[in-house]
């Protein structure tokens, strides 16, 4: 989806993205975006009140991955890199050519250029009232035989990078492997600095997952938390390692690759399926 199913574009990060692509292959015009902040609150918090999330004081507005863009009604917000990165998304999206109006009646947030805000209530009183149309109705408007045969062609490229991938995944757990081999040649409780044998090597095959798996499609808190948790503890507090801290976080890398290696294939059978 995205101008024409099968051609994605930039890759999606997030569920509004996918409904945006949705909306502008079903000819969809105006689009409205609501609920897209991509900014902390002027509390600190990016959820609602009254949820479990209050318990777990989960606010983080602080910290490497938190810089300062444009807001929506004026003035300056707080985001993260990877909120700025879907931000970024809609912007280059937005952009594209031929591409229906989009409004972001997102009650503050972030600005997404090209997106001028408006009231979500005053958007409701001037739009079109329209007759509803059914799905097939939609999808017989935008030549849905080449669609199908675009959107298969998407499918199969991807089912044979997935099956790449899988490879990939398998020598680098090999290494991962190898590397956690050689830490135990060291004393588990040794402090470690930058500049240690250990920490150079486990850098190494930490760089490889990387570039593997960009950080910009899955956030490294999600890929590996004790890799994050690691690297603020010495940013933070000046604190040295030790060679068990970076066994966990190889172990952690391994644990991830091989699960990668389990699931994968089976997406590549579902890509590789008839759409």
């Amino acid at each position: 989806v995205g101008g024409g199913v099968g051609r994605m574009g930039g890759v999606p990060r997030s569920v509004a993205h996918l409904n945006y692509l949705v909306a502008r292959t079903l000819g969809c015009d105006p689009i409205v975006l609501v609920g897209q902040d991509l900014a902390f609150g002027e509390d600190g918090r990016h959820y609602a009140s009254g949820t479990v999330k209050d318990a777990q004081r989960t606010r983080g507005n602080e910290g490497s991955g938190v810089l300062e863009v444009e807001g929506n009604l004026g003035g300056h917000v707080r985001t993260t890199l990877l909120w700025d990165a879907m931000r970024t998304w809609f912007e280059e999206e937005v952009a594209r050519p031929g591409g229906p109006r989009v409004l972001n009646a997102t009650a503050g947030g972030a600005r997404i250029r090209g997106v001028p805000p408006v009231d979500l209530g005053g958007v409701l009183d001037v739009l079109p009232s329209r007759p509803p149309r059914r799905l097939h109705e939609c999808l017989a408007r935008r030549a849905p035989g080449e669609a199908r045969r675009r959107m298969g062609e998407a499918r199969r490229e991807a089912s044979t990078r997935t099956e790449a991938l899988v490879g990939d995944f398998g020598r680098l757990r090999a290494e991962v492997g190898e590397a956690l081999a050689a830490l135990a040649a060291w004393d588990r409780a040794a402090p470690v600095s930058p500049g240690h044998p250990a920490w150079r090597l486990t850098d190494r095959v930490l760089e490889r997952l990387e570039a593997l798996v960009p950080t910009d499609a899955l956030p490294r808190s999600v890929l590996y938390p004790s890799i994050v948790a690691l690297n603020q503890r010495m940013a933070t507090h000046g604190a040295l390692a030790d060679v068990s801290a970076l066994a966990g976080c190889l172990a952690e890398a391994e644990g991830f690759l091989r699960t990668g290696e389990e699931w994968l294939p089976r997406l590549a059978g579902v890509l590789g399926g008839s759409p």
